[in-house]
């Protein structure tokens, strides 16, 4: 699969950001999906003046575009055309390739990898789960 992950940059001059989700597309391109943060709670407190508001219409947005509608769900997906307009305070990493047997466990796996605060203490990756997937 391809996968590529949506960081948030309250300012590109600080460097900081914080992931809020992740494009899965198997290579095929039958399969594809959009997983985003859910705890907003982590989202405000590191960035005190972001528009969560905002930010929840932009991720809904992605993940129609991404996990199709009636209007573009026979499309194919082009991931690297799709993720060129964002550039600003919200872009997309590299493309990154990943093997998998099963899509839902690969994408299980990377979601725990990059939205790991969404997980429960018990359920989020050790070091070592970590360094294996990577």
């Amino acid at each position: 699969m391809k996968y590529t992950v949506l960081r948030y940059f309250p300012s590109k001059i600080a460097g900081e950001s914080i992931n809020l989700g992740i494009i899965f597309v198997s290579e095929d391109n039958e399969e594809r999906a959009f997983a985003h943060v859910q705890k907003w709670n982590r989202l405000k407190a590191f960035d005190d003046e972001v528009n969560l508001d905002l930010v929840k219409l932009l991720l809904e947005q992605i993940k129609d575009d991404v996990d199709g509608t009636l209007l573009n769900c026979e499309k194919k997906f082009e991931l690297e055309r799709y993720i060129r307009n964002y550039v600003n305070e919200f872009s997309f990493g590299t493309i990154e390739r990943f093997p998998y047997e099963s899509f839902q466990d690969a994408k299980e796996q990377i979601q725990k990898l990059y939205l790991r605060f969404d997980y429960d203490k018990k359920a989020r990756l050790n070091k070592s789960e970590e360094k294996e997937i990577i």
